[in-house]
């Protein structure tokens, strides 16, 4: 009998819990597509890449802002207000960069972006673990973290959908934030309390790990590099819109397979190996993007589709999972009670490195061309592998009894954090 109770408990947990789910899928869907979106507008109208850089930017510095500061927000006049007003202004927004395409209006409108979509986020992750009892959420972790990254992945599909330079797209972009209101507004799910989430100063979380806090930082330098260039890149290169797609699915495929896999190689051996060995491959993957006849052939002219789709691949299957790493890396030297603490500050780490990628990559992409973002990328991953490396020696590894298990950690709110098992009541 025990199975099957198992199986009517965790259906009665997920059955309300999917509409939290869907309207995540649709803000993830509309806030994936129109990153991409805007990088290659952003050509079309004229933009160079420093301040598509500039840009991108100020969405990171406005979800940073957003993760801190929304649980006021919250407290003052609920979830469900919260969440129909910021998903209003989302919509709102996605359509405002198509009417008025110049870069200090765009600049101001991705941090506005980014503080909503990080406070919509955050409305959702309270209710999962408002949902959720601690028998269940490392499986609702599980579902929430695979449905995030499964979209995120999708999203850059939907760039095929009609021409970057029309009006479709940004209307696309605005009726996905406008249907996510939907299955959260009629969710039978009880409104659940304010989710504090205790801090942990950077330093403290620094002298107790410091090569996971550098991971962190690395990974975050890299993803908003990437997410924030790579369209510029291939655009300047002269792709298609289809081909940008495609790069950009097969960079979150990878990350999305690959991240059990070095995940639970980790916990096998010392963590410190992977994350090391992690980066170097990337700078590897990224240095043969950047270096090789991938960039800069036109379409038409033998370009290497297939070399280029299975290069970024495997680029994006070594270097997104080391924040999953760097965590449980720091988990493992920390006390139990410090666990959500350690993590929420990691995510800090990783927003403000996040902040920094765009502003480098858009220089190094102007000075070098295409191939100077990869390079860059390449640089940060050989430079984070070597911090990694010279700490080694300066503290035994963690053994395999006392290590916390892997847990694939997405990159979202503080909030979140909660559902890892490990992190106690």
């Amino acid at each position: 009998m025990t199975g099957p109770r198992a199986s009517d408990g965790l259906r009665a947990v997920l059955l309300p819990v999917s509409a939290l789910l869907a309207s995540v899928v649709l803000l993830v869907l509309g806030n994936g597509l129109q990153g991409t979106l805007l990088g290659v507008r952003a050509g079309f109208e004229g933009m160079g890449a420093t301040t598509v850089g500039v840009i991108m930017s100020a969405y990171f510095f406005g979800y940073l802002f957003g993760s801190l500061h929304s649980p006021a927000m919250v407290a003052r006049v609920g979830h469900i207000r919260t969440f129909s007003a910021l998903a209003s202004i989302t919509s709102a927004v996605a359509l405002a960069h198509a009417i008025a395409p110049t870069a200090a209006v765009w600049t101001v409108l991705r941090a506005a972006h980014g503080f909503c979509y990080a406070g919509l986020v955050l409305v959702i992750e309270s209710w999962l673990n408002g949902s959720t009892t601690r028998r269940f959420r490392g499986r609702v972790l599980a579902v929430y973290g695979t449905a995030v990254s499964a979209s995120w992945a999708l999203s850059q599909a939907l760039l095929i959908l009609a021409p970057a330079a029309e009006f479709v797209l940004f209307a696309a972009v605005s009726i996905l934030m406008s249907l996510a209101l939907v299955p959260i507004s009629l969710a039978r799910v009880s409104t659940p309390s304010v989710v504090e989430t205790p801090r942990m100063g950077i330093a403290h979380l620094y002298r107790t790990s410091p090569s996971g806090v550098v991971g962190v930082a690395a990974v975050g330098f890299c993803l908003s590099a990437f997410t924030g260039l790579a369209p510029v890149s291939g655009q300047q290169s002269g792709w298609t819109e289809g081909r940008i797609a495609l790069f950009m699915t097969a960079w979150l495929l990878g990350a999305l397979l690959m991240q059990w896999t070095l995940g639970s190689l980790s916990d096998r051996v010392d963590r410190r190996w992977v994350i090391a060995g992690a980066s170097l491959a990337s700078a590897g993957w990224a240095l043969a993007l950047g270096l090789g006849p991938h960039l800069g052939t036109p379409v038409g002219a033998g370009a290497p589709v297939a070399a280029t789709v299975a290069l970024v691949f495997a680029y994006g299957g070594f270097s997104l999972p080391v924040y999953s790493i760097c965590v449980a890396h720091a988990n493992d030297l920390i006390a139990e009670h410090e666990l959500l603490p350690a993590a929420s500050a990691l995510l800090l780490v990783f927003g403000a490195g996040s902040i920094a990628g765009p502003l480098a990559a858009g220089a190094a992409t102007r000075a070098f061309g295409p191939p100077g973002l990869f390079v860059l990328l390449g640089a940060v991953h050989v430079l984070a592998a070597a911090f990694v490396l010279q700490r080694m020696p300066r503290r035994a590894r963690v053994p395999a009894e006392e290590k916390e298990p892997f847990v694939p950690v997405p990159r979202t709110t503080p909030v979140i954090l909660r559902l890892d098992e490990r992190g106690g009541d």
